[in-house]
């Protein structure tokens, strides 16, 4: 009888237990399904990240951009979803880090002088001739380098955040007839220039410097306005200023960088995931387009040629005399 009870008794107990367990087991089953749903549905909404620009749809920036809208989109499954903004549709270059500081738009493509007020040092790039090989300026833009994390760090400090670099053009010089190889070829010249920096070396030449638009430097060239132009690769070849100038001297003795900024506040909030996405295509497409870079470059001095003009380069003396 004894032995009856206890059986009796330490099944009902078991069953017991067994009926909680099952019912703890169902809300943890429950739980469970709804966080994942959750959080799918979380991961599955679509941030937004819009980039604005001056430059038009087919310019290297843009297609750069483009590589950058594909890789983001690729690695986030499509949860990143990056609109351009091109041919400054939103702002100008000059207002672009106010665009983007007020949220007006979540990223913005700006040239690395327009911070020469805040940050002087960005002039650096400006400097003619201060790198003295391809090999030290490639150095001195790596995202590692000491240079190029001081300048972001400063930048950094106007509100935004700088994600990636882009380059845009070396500075060469066209002209008529002669090749620009040493200071004394543009002596008492009128030369085209873009930036104090640049007017400073022609005023050391003996020579007149001439702040003209890139819009207007055909005219220029056409009326005499300025005799010598200072100018990059991409724009004679869109502007075709093959047509009135027929010397080209590779000097690249300055250099344009443009910078990828984005919203503070817009970084912030984004997931580690997200952020993580973000970094990795930003690497890959500056990767990309510094290559693209060298391959377009080295294709518009082929067409230029063809086209009739005639192509010189520096040589170490010539150089030299610069310095």
């Amino acid at each position: 009888m004894l032995l009856r009870f206890y059986n009796k008794y330490f099944f009902k107990i078991l069953s017991k237990k067994c009926s909680l367990s099952l019912l703890l087991l169902k809300k943890c089953f429950y739980f469970l399904l709804f966080s994942l749903i959750f959080n799918n549905n979380v991961s599955a909404q679509t941030i937004v990240m819009r980039i604005a620009l001056q430059t038009p749809e087919t310019d290297f920036l843009n297609l750069s951009l483009l590589e950058f809208e594909k890789r983001v989109e690729i690695l986030s499954n499509g949860t990143i979803d990056v609109e351009l903004l091109h041919s400054g549709s939103l702002s100008k270059d000059d207002d672009m880090p106010n665009a983007v500081n007020s949220g007006l738009v979540e990223a913005g493509v700006v040239s690395l002088n327009r911070y020469i007020k805040e940050v002087p040092s960005v002039d650096i790039f400006f400097q003619p001739f201060i790198f003295k090989t391809k090999e030290k300026y490639e150095k001195s833009i790596f995202p590692t380098s000491e240079i190029r994390l001081s300048l972001e760090t400063e930048i950094n400090k106007f509100g935004s955040k700088v994600l990636f670099w882009l380059p845009y053009g070396n500075v060469v010089f066209i002209s008529n007839n002669f090749p620009i190889l040493r200071p004394s070829d543009l002596e008492e010249k009128k030369v085209r220039i873009f930036s104090k920096t640049l007017g400073n070396l022609v005023l050391a030449s003996r020579a007149t410097p001439k702040i003209v638009p890139n819009s207007r430097q055909y005219f220029s060239y056409q009326t005499g306005e300025a005799d010598i132009g200072m100018t990059y690769l991409s724009s004679i070849n869109n502007l075709k200023l093959w047509e009135i100038m027929d010397t080209l001297t590779l000097s690249n003795h300055a250099r344009l960088e443009f910078i990828i900024i984005t919203n503070n506040l817009w970084w912030q909030q984004l997931s580690f995931r997200n952020k993580e996405i973000i970094k990795r295509a930003a690497s890959e497409t500056e990767e990309f387009s510094r290559n693209f870079f060298i391959e377009s470059e080295n294709k518009i001095i082929k067409d230029l040629k063809e086209r009739g003009m005639m192509i010189y380069r520096m040589e170490k003396n010539d150089l030299e005399l610069w310095k």
